[in-house]
């Protein structure tokens, strides 16, 4: 069976049921010649296609390669003609070793093709997604294109960071004084590490290129979509079955099958009409088994447009408590399935349950506190403004309630930065919370006294000091009305515009509807005002570009940023910092100046995408 046309777009699991049939018909050989002994493997090939593509590959898979991976890739590699070590790494024999471990040099220099790794000389030491895309392209790709992190492994061990440090460019790239900052666009001159592997060489591996393309974080929410789902018939009700069962039923394993088989059919070029187009070969491959009880689902979908066990969750009086219950602010999935078994089903009568109650308790547990409370003081507050905190909050109140914040921090800190965050920051027109980060400036931290710094106003002398000062003001305007949790450097509350602001807002907008023929600039003597909630928190200098890019989101596109990270580099990335995993713990990688949101893509070699086009 040779790679004929099957080509570089077809699925992987296309590929693989190819590799199933050959092996089969490997197995109907005459018996003579399966006894006969195998000749002496030939040194490991650099390319080769067809059947047996991996003859001649000796693989040793670690214990850093989970255990499933481990014996799916081995069965699948095997099938492709190379053979499996599973005694020993040093054995003679060993030609590939298949790690993950970002800190694996193959014990002297296998991580680049040469050397004595393992098991002697001429062992590659590669990432175990070598193995995967031969596998998928049907041939042995180039190992030095797949070291156990990006630059190779010896490289990561000498420089652990995937840039070396900016340097002005008055100091001639020296050495430990030639960290600066950049300018204001994060546009500061690299200089490339002996150890570092130069962009370019980067732009090369093409399967890093491919996967870079893909990454959510990579796209632009304004631009038209790469690809249309012609399966939607099928997906959707396969993503609701898999909500309820994560959310509302608590079972992640049924929740994760139905996704991985909702996410293959989306990519296909082609809509499904009949089961037997995703089962030969399988999209995914539980689909393979007629005994799968996906399969079974997706079956029912093609042939009556419906699926009854979605229509039967649907209409259970559980699963609708659970949804309904968890619109409450502060009570989760366990929480509501705990109401549930205590005879509440609906918001209203959780609220009719609690009114006769004591005092909530301040405890987190999933049953009545000391006190004979059912909900958390912070549930208490969920359900009191359930209402309110459902809907919408309008960008220009949102505007409003940040100002407040905004004002208040710079009379506690003059000078320093208060941004709103997550999707007002993306530009839409609604919000459903309030984030503000609040920052003071470098000169501010390193003065002896704080607080004589700025426009003689004075203000806090402390670091610590700027959230409570923030938080008094903004009670004492009646800004604040509830606190849900307060801590050293963050806190979580109910916000209320004051009357004058509200009633500005009203009149902007009844200005605006009489302008556009839509009412007549009428507004009532009192406006109408809305509980809105509001996080505040309060970040270092250095912190704040890592803690603008986690808040502003969206979901999807932070979570795609941090697989990169992760996969790419071997680093973690959160709102405080870059972080490199050690054995023991993770250290902050401190080896890069970073100013801005942009200089964060930059040192993890991505294109800048700005805050209203990452709403992916």
């Amino acid at each position: 069976m040779g790679s004929t046309g099957a080509g570089a777009g077809v699925d992987p699991y296309r590929r693989a049921a190819g590799i199933v049939a050959a092996s089969r018909r490997k197995k109907a050989k005459s018996s003579d010649e399966k006894r006969a002994p195998p000749p002496p493997p030939p040194p490991p090939p650099s390319s080769s296609s067809g059947d047996g593509f991996l003859r001649g590959v000796v693989a040793w898979f670690d214990a850093s390669v989970s255990k499933k991976r481990r014996e799916i890739l081995a069965k699948r590699v095997r099938e492709a003609g190379a053979r499996v070590e599973e005694k020993s790494r040093s054995a003679a024999a060993v030609t590939h070793v298949i790690t993950s471990d970002a800190r694996d040099d193959g014990g002297g220099g296998g991580g680049g093709g040469g050397g004595g790794g393992g098991g002697g000389a001429g062992v590659f030491v590669v990432h175990p997604d070598w193995a995967s895309k031969s596998l998928k392209d049907r041939e042995a790709l180039p190992p030095e294109d797949f070291p156990p992190t990006g630059g190779g492994a010896r490289a990561s061990q000498a420089s652990p960071s995937p840039l070396s440090p900016r340097v002005r460019d008055d100091e001639g790239g020296g050495g430990g004084g030639g960290i600066a900052p950049a300018d204001g666009g994060g546009t500061g001159e690299l200089v490339a590490a002996a150890t570092t592997p130069p962009p370019e060489e980067e732009e090369e591996r093409p399967y890093l290129g491919r996967m870079r393309a893909k990454l959510a974080c990579q796209q632009r929410s304004r631009d038209p979509p790469k690809g249309v789902n012609l399966n939607a018939h099928i997906t959707d009700k396969l993503e609701d079955l898999a909500e309820i069962y994560d959310k509302v039923l608590g079972d992640p394993y049924k929740a994760k099958n139905h996704n991985l088989a909702a996410n293959a059919i989306k990519d296909l070029p082609f809509k499904a009409t009949r089961i037997e187009q995703l089962v030969d070969p399988p999209v995914i491959p539980a689909m393979a088994s007629k005994r799968s009880t996906v399969r079974g689902k997706i079956n029912e979908i093609l042939t009556t447009g419906r699926l009854q066990k979605l229509e039967e969750l649907k209409r259970n009086d559980r699963v609708v408590a659970v949804r309904e219950l968890t619109r409450v602010w502060g009570v989760g999935e366990a929480k509501a399935r705990h109401l549930f078994n205590v005879g509440i089903k609906t918001v209203n009568q959780l609220r009719a349950r609690v009114h006769d109650d004591v005092t909530p308790s301040g405890g987190e547990g999933e049953g009545p506190g000391t006190s004979g409370a059912l909900l958390t003081s912070q549930q208490m507050i969920g359900l009191k403004y359930f209402d309110e905190f459902d809907q919408r909050m309008p960008r220009e109140e949102a505007s409003a309630i940040a100002g407040y914040v905004e004002r208040a921090a710079r009379r506690a800190c003059p000078g320093c930065v208060a941004v709103a965050a997550g999707s007002y920051r993306r530009g839409k027109p609604t919000c459903g919370d309030l984030d503000v980060l609040i920052s003071p400036t470098r000169e501010w931290m390193t003065a002896e006294s704080c607080g004589s710094l700025g426009d003689g106003r004075g203000g806090v002398s402390t670091f610590k000091d700027i959230l409570p000062t923030v938080l008094a003001e903004l009670r004492g305007k009646g800004v604040l009305t509830d606190d849900l949790s307060v801590g050293k450097d963050s806190y979580m509350g109910v916000a209320l515009l004051p009357s004058e602001d509200a009633a500005s807002l009203q009149l902007a907008r009844a200005d605006a509807d009489a302008d556009g023929g839509g009412g007549m600039g009428v507004v009532p003597v009192e406006p109408a005002r809305t509980h809105r909630r509001i996080d505040v928190k309060v970040y270092a200098p250095e912190e704040l570009p890592f803690a603008l890019l986690y808040f502003t989101g969206s979901g999807y596109f932070n979570r795609s940023m941090r697989y990169w990270a992760k996969r790419r580099f071997g680093l973690s990335l959160n709102d405080k910092g870059i972080f490199r995993e050690t054995s023991n713990a993770a250290s902050k990688v401190t080896d890069a100046e970073i100013d801005d949101e942009a200089d964060v893509f930059e040192y993890l070699r991505l294109k800048y995408v700005a805050p209203e086009d990452r709403s992916v």
